[in-house]
């Protein structure tokens, strides 16, 4: 069992994608996770320290995009 998310662009939008590698037998509760998971997050408060980590990580990822192989 295996599951992530990740989020793309497109020229004109952008999307989020949730991806899980399981026993076809579970996909049904698998999904019932992912929708429950999906609406915790839309009615949660995101914890601060959370968002700091998001924060740092998206800073870190955006500034490695400038770097080259020689810096």
């Amino acid at each position: 069992y295996g599951i992530y998310s990740a989020v793309g662009s497109l020229s004109s939008s952008d999307y989020w994608m949730v991806a899980a590698d399981v026993i076809k037998a579970h996909s049904e509760e698998v999904f019932s996770e992912i929708y429950r998971e999906i609406e915790r997050i839309k009615h949660e408060p995101i914890p601060t320290d959370e968002l700091e980590t998001l924060r740092n990580y998206m800073a870190g990822k955006l500034l490695s995009q400038f770097n080259s192989s020689f810096e």
